[in-house]
């Protein structure tokens, strides 16, 4: 099954012109497209992720798909054991790709796809046979990714390597924009980039 979630912001004529050529694809399963405020569409999987659940994930940036990353993808996504678990690949460019990518913090915007994988089990608990499918599909792919990863993907536990890779060459500045606004890192309770040691300015 394709899922596709559009979401245009601007003219709302615009918009439906933009649409149209997907709406006469194919009669889709569910057309669920309308207006709605961009918090409402934000919001609109919080229902697929219940508190109380147990979750790992983990993900990568990707190049243009090649048929040895597909073979991957084909022999990796349905390996989970539980039916809960699931692989997203989301597909990047447009306007992403429009701006140079030292224009803000994150990295990825020469990235084709953001790929995550996510194993989710509703009997909670901090272990799951699907962490080491999680693992092992995402070292599957390795060879495959650019290298980069999409912050907000990153699991809570995957260490400074990763946050480096999710900021790329901006890391260094970011870190001493730390050390001048934030130097007792008060504010480490997400992906952490630590403030410069002193005289790395």
């Amino acid at each position: 099954m394709l899922l596709v979630i559009p979401f245009y912001v601007g003219d709302p004529r615009e918009g439906e012109d933009l649409l149209r050529p997907l709406r006469a694809f194919g009669p889709p399963a569910a057309d669920l497209v309308r207006y709605k405020p961009y918090v409402e569409h934000q919001a609109m999987f919080d229902a697929g992720v219940p508190h109380h659940w147990g979750y790992y994930w983990k993900s990568h940036y990707l190049p243009p798909l090649t048929d040895a990353a597909v073979d991957v993808l084909l022999e990796s996504s349905w390996a989970k054991s539980s039916p809960t678990s699931y692989t997203l690949l989301f597909h990047m460019g447009g306007a992403i790709a429009a701006r140079p990518e030292d224009s803000s913090a994150a990295s990825g915007r020469d990235a084709a796809h953001a790929m995550n994988i996510n194993a989710a089990w509703p009997s909670g608990g901090p272990s799951h046979p699907d962490v080491e499918w999680c693992r092992d599909y995402f070292a599957a792919m390795e060879s495959h990714a650019t290298g980069g990863v999409y912050v907000n993907f990153l699991h809570n536990d995957e260490g400074e390597a990763r946050i480096r890779a999710a900021y790329g060459s901006r890391y260094d500045r970011l870190a001493r924009i730390k050390a001048e606004y934030d130097p007792d890192n008060v504010f480490q309770s997400n992906q952490n980039i630590r403030p410069a040691p002193a005289g790395h300015g």
